[in-house]
């Protein structure tokens, strides 16, 4: 199964969240950023898909101006996708990024569930 969609607007990098004390925030802009990535693949997610797949995810950040660490903008997609296209990101087993200057921002998703690795892990609890 395969879910893709392209998300407009300027994309933003994941952020480790602030601390005072004992008291913790995200930031804003990061938050909303992660809720809008949660929703375009809510509806992007076909009916049936797997949560205990292993999943092969390609990102293409367009951006207007060379900013931004790839990693940090892969993993604010693939916390987002926590609960919505995976259990945990750790079932993610394989990831490019490729960040690339445009006239106008956006990211490009391409997330694959793998069918047969998902039926032999299901296999195997069933039988140990």
């Amino acid at each position: 199964m395969i879910v893709a969609l392209t998300l407009d607007g300027d994309p933003v990098t994941w952020k480790r969240a602030r601390s005072q004390g004992a008291r913790r925030w995200t930031d804003p802009q990061d938050r909303r950023y992660r809720d809008a990535i949660r929703y375009a693949l809510l509806a992007a997610r076909p009916r049936g898909w797997p949560l205990d797949a292993r999943y092969s995810v390609t990102l293409v950040v367009s951006v207007r101006r060379d900013v931004g660490d790839v990693d940090n903008f892969a993993k604010s997609w693939l916390d987002a996708g926590k609960g919505v296209l995976w259990a945990d990101d750790a079932s993610v087993v394989e990831l490019y990024v490729r960040r690339v200057r445009a006239d106008r921002g956006s990211v490009s998703v391409l997330v694959e569930a793998d069918e047969v690795q998902r039926r032999a892990a299901k296999r195997s609890r069933v039988q140990g």
